[in-house]
């Protein structure tokens, strides 16, 4: 059993998209674990967990109508994520794929941070004391 006295503080790196009208597995799996913590018995108020989303992911993190007009399809991602920041996950997307992948911050949801890259949101949340899931 997960020790409830303590903070767990995990980030995830997420690069890869899922399949058209998918669910992104990257944030299915931190969402499976933050479920599982709490369920176990861990507060809600001790699990502080984080997405830094960069590569194809990075359209993942688009409003519905910014990814339908980009990729055809509503974004089946968007009740996932909002799930994930009501429950307090931070979700952060690097701002060089945002240039690479030609995606305007003003498409993006309203809840997702921008970091200059996901080098550096990784080293400010390990900074904090996250550790980094894989």
């Amino acid at each position: 059993a997960p020790d409830r006295t303590i903070e767990h503080r995990f980030s995830m790196d997420v690069t890869d998209s899922a399949a058209a009208g998918e669910r992104n597995p990257g944030f299915v799996r931190l969402a499976t674990l933050y479920n599982q913590l709490v369920s176990e018995g861990v507060p809600a108020d001790r699990v502080r967990f984080a997405l830094v989303v960069h590569g194809r992911a990075t359209f993942d993190l688009m409003t519905n109508a910014a990814y339908r007009a980009r990729l055809g399809s509503d974004n089946p991602n968007v009740q996932l994520l909002a799930e994930l920041d009501r429950a307090g996950v931070q979700v952060i997307v690097c701002g060089q794929a945002l240039l690479n992948r030609k995606v305007d911050p003003a498409t993006l949801l309203p809840f997702v941070k921008v970091a200059s890259s996901a080098v550096t949101a990784h080293a400010a949340l390990l900074a904090k004391g996250y550790s980094r899931l894989d």
